[in-house]
């Protein structure tokens, strides 16, 4: 069988670097063609590699367009473990968390944002920075909406700063409502392309990705850390919602057994009127992003 791979693997990398640059046309010689087939073929081997293992669910080993993002991701993310996918892609799996998880293999509905993401998708969990050993285990708040109460006079009588029941289940423990005063400063991570007015920010920007995905409970798959917006609360005193962040599984659909991202940090929640008609909404918001590189 592994014979078998290992040609099937030079097959498509020889149909890979003809069809990139045939051999007639590139000026090298014979030993460095091969070369380039060696090293198109050593992605096919890892991805084949990474599934062949009898744990692994049999839809998924023969599956090649999941074998093919195993192998473009692979060039394009290194060091990675493969030694666990059956944690993501194994039998044990029920239709419904495999189907997610090929889901987000395939990029049905969006690409893999990181190595990260990647990380998580294959089982090599331990390499995530911020993750905690443990299963899974809800600490969320109830379902269920929470009225705002506080006043203030600089504020539209219409306005709704009300906690839904949504943002409600991300908190854990103690919840506060806080007026911010001028001049206070906030903090929100995002990736490319995402909402730099969201709902969820900090007081302090996180100096690491084990703050991002640890403490804020940030998993893999929401979010590539590329950008940081900081606003500082101008004229009108700013709502929002503060509280200790409730933990997460690492991957979406997925009970991951062995380890979670524990939360324990503490959140904003700021809601849609209090981010459109106080902070001035999304235009206002991406003029505050910087680019954030975190280790």
């Amino acid at each position: 069988m592994k014979k078998l791979l290992y040609i099937l693997a030079l097959i498509i990398a020889s149909a890979n670097v003809m069809a990139q640059q045939p051999l007639n046309q590139r000026g090298n010689t014979g030993e460095q063609w091969y070369e380039s087939i060696v090293a198109e073929s050593r992605p096919w081997l890892i991805a084949w590699k990474a599934l062949d293992k009898p744990e692994i669910n049999p839809n998924v080993r023969s599956n090649f367009v999941i074998i093919e993002k195993i192998a473009k991701y692979s060039k394009i993310y290194t060091g990675i473990d493969y030694s666990h996918t059956v944690r993501t892609l194994g039998n044990q799996l029920t239709e419904k968390e495999l189907g997610d998880i090929i889901s987000q293999i395939n990029e049905t509905e969006e690409p893999i944002k990181s190595i990260d993401h990647f990380r998580a998708l294959m089982g090599d969990y331990e390499h995530i920075s911020g993750v905690s050993p443990g299963r899974y285990i809800s600490n969320s708040c109830e379902k269920t909406d929470v009225e705002w109460t506080l006043t203030s006079t600089q504020w539209d009588t219409t306005w709704n700063f009300d906690l839904p029941a949504s943002g409600h289940i991300t908190f854990t423990g103690e919840i506060k409502q806080v007026i911010l005063p001028k001049g206070t400063k906030i903090y929100r991570v995002i990736g490319d392309g995402q909402n730099p007015a969201g709902k969820y920010w900090t007081y302090q920007p996180p100096q690491t990705k084990a703050d991002l995905i640890g403490a804020t409970a940030v998993k893999p798959s929401w979010n590539n850390h590329k950008w940081c917006v900081e606003y500082t609360v101008d004229d009108i005193e700013l709502p929002v919602w503060e509280g200790p962040i409730a933990a997460q599984s690492i991957l979406d659909g997925l009970d991951t057994q062995e380890y979670h991202l524990s939360g324990g940090g503490i959140q904003l929640y700021i809601t849609e009127d209090a981010r459109n008609h106080i902070m001035g909404g999304k235009e206002a918001m991406w003029k505050l992003a910087k680019p954030i590189t975190l280790e």
